[in-house]
């Protein structure tokens, strides 16, 4: 703890403007906002099954991450008074381990396991310890913080390219995961991350058998899935936040009925638009 300490207290020291724009610009790389919107890219307009398995992979990983976090409980360097933090409001929660690290493993590891390419396993392993390092750097993650999110990160990928190979249960287990989540008291973290697995697997079912959308098509057709695809999604966001009330079952529902609407609803417009 001690030499952790002197770590975190060292990057704090040499802080400065350029500095925090640039930690603060390689963390954003490891949030939802950023690698939410390039696999919804892939899945509508480049590959959706790479897409598919991607998202599950980071799913997969955000609740072993969850889970760990709630059974740990460790404290953050800030809130310790260690060190000051900087873009305090990306640390809700428990430090240990560190969630942007592991989503950073998980979803460069999980394309390279993905695409077998030499090129995208030098990328992953950068990213991870670029995003870890910015997440100690801006105050928020103890290094074996870091260390435990690589290596979750990693897990992650193991159990779910075993889960991806043996896919016919999923659906089932999904849905009893959700279940199980909304009957027990479940930290908030770990609704979200089932609930988007239960809307993953079920709209990948629905889409595949009903839909079946082509991705290949025209430079134009491509911008104009884009600009109705993420148009619809926020609309339907903001109309969810707004009718919705700040409950658990809302809040599933809510998370279940985006992950359709971007894997089913989306899809089932481009096609009765021609667009695909």
């Amino acid at each position: 703890m001690p030499f952790e300490i002197q770590i975190l207290q060292y990057l704090e020291s040499i802080r400065n403007p350029f500095l925090n724009m640039l930690m603060e610009t390689i963390t954003f790389s490891a949030e939802i906002a950023f690698l939410g919107s390039i696999v919804i890219i892939l899945y509508w307009c480049i590959d959706k099954e790479f897409a598919y398995k991607l998202v599950f992979i980071v799913l997969v990983n955000a609740l072993f991450t969850s889970y760990v976090k709630n059974i740990v409980r460790k404290p953050r360097p800030f809130e310790l008074g260690i060190v000051k933090p900087l873009r305090v409001e990306t640390a809700p929660g428990y430090s240990f381990p560190s969630g942007h690290t592991s989503t950073a493993t998980s979803f460069w590891g999980g394309a390279y396991y993905i695409l077998k390419k030499k090129n995208i396993l030098i990328v992953a392993i950068i990213m991870s310890i670029m995003v870890g390092f910015t997440r100690m750097y801006l105050g928020v993650h103890f290094p074996t913080d870091i260390i435990g999110g690589i290596l979750i990160g990693i897990t992650s990928i193991i159990c779910a390219k075993m889960m991806l190979d043996n896919d016919k249960p999923l659906l089932l287990v999904t849905a009893l995961l959700t279940l199980l989540v909304l009957i027990l008291p479940t930290p908030d973290e770990i609704v979200l991350s089932v609930s988007c697995l239960f809307g993953l697997i079920s709209g990948v079912t629905l889409e595949k058998k009903y839909i079946n959308m082509k991705v290949k098509t025209t430079l134009k057709n491509q911008i104009a899935k884009l600009i109705i695809g993420f148009a619809g999604t926020g609309i339907l966001y903001i109309i969810l936040e707004l009718t919705m009330l700040d409950m658990k079952i809302s809040n599933m529902i809510k998370y279940i009925l985006l992950l359709l609407y971007i894997i089913v609803g989306a899809p089932y417009v481009f096609k009765k638009l021609n667009l695909a």
